[in-house]
């Protein structure tokens, strides 16, 4: 099961943290994959990278240095049989020059295509506050 631990503190002051995100890939323990570093075809994107035959090259969970963050969570139990790949959708916001709330609107018009997901998109603007959206595809 995915998990995602989210805190925020937009008061914090100089030293402490604003935002903590901690996730992890899955359950599937042996599944291969990169450890987080810059993108080659992506250099503004860091994350990890899936390295399971066929599924080469997604993520579940990354950052741009625009200051955007996502990550997706599957939906265990799930009975879809769709094949299209999910480790895409991350980098898709990532590089998105659209509003995430544009984005996650145009990605759920797709979203049956894939198999059951959560999308959380965080925007980190410069200043106090940031943006937190949530796509939840049940």
């Amino acid at each position: 099961m995915c998990i995602l631990f989210l805190y925020t503190n937009p008061d914090a002051e100089t030293g402490q943290f604003r935002l903590i995100i901690a996730t992890n890939r899955d359950e599937h323990f042996e599944r291969p994959a990169k450890q987080a570093n810059f993108w080659e075809e992506f250099p503004a994107i860091l994350g990890g990278r899936d390295m399971e035959p066929g599924r080469e090259g997604g993520t579940w969970f990354a950052m741009s240095k625009k200051g955007r963050i996502s990550t997706l969570l599957n939906v265990m139990g799930s009975t879809s049989t769709s094949t299209k790949g999910r480790g895409w959708i991350v980098p898709g916001y990532l590089n998105a020059e659209v509003s995430a709330e544009q984005h996650l609107s145009k990605l759920k018009d797709s979203a049956h295509e894939y198999s059951l997901f959560n999308l959380l998109a965080v925007d980190v603007r410069y200043t106090d506050n940031f943006i937190c959206n949530q796509l939840v595809i049940i």
